[in-house]
C-alpha cells in the first residue's frame, strides 16, 4: 500500500516539475547552440536480489534450516509420544 502512494508521489512530483520549467512568457527562447536532448533515466531495486547479495544471507539460510529440521523433529517426537499414549489409553 505504501509503494503504491510513493509512485504517485514520485509521478507527481516529476510531472510538477516538468510543468513548472516551461515558459509561459510568450517570449520566444533561444536555445543553446550545444545543446543536448535531455534523456530520462530511471533504476530498478529488487529488494530479492539485495537481500541475496549480502554476505550474511547464506549464514541465515543455513540457521533457518537448521532451525526448520530440528522443529519438525521435536514435532515428529511429539507426534509419536502423543500416538504412544493414546494407544495406551485405548
Amino acid at each position: 500500500m505504501r509503494m503504491r502512494y510513493f509512485v504517485l508521489f514520485v509521478v507527481a512530483v516529476l510531472s510538477s516539475n516538468t510543468f513548472a520549467q516551461t515558459d509561459t512568457s510568450q517570449q520566444p527562447v533561444a536555445a543553446p547552440a550545444a545543446a543536448s536532448p535531455v534523456t530520462l533515466s530511471f533504476g530498478y531495486l529488487s529488494y530479492k536480489e539485495a537481500l541475496q547479495a549480502m554476505p550474511e544471507y547464506a549464514t541465515v539460510q543455513k540457521q533457518m534450516a537448521d532451525l526448520k529440521a530440528k522443529y519438525e523433529a521435536e514435532a515428529k517426537r511429539a507426534e509419536d509420544e502423543f500416538n504412544v499414549k493414546y494407544e495406551d489409553f485405548l
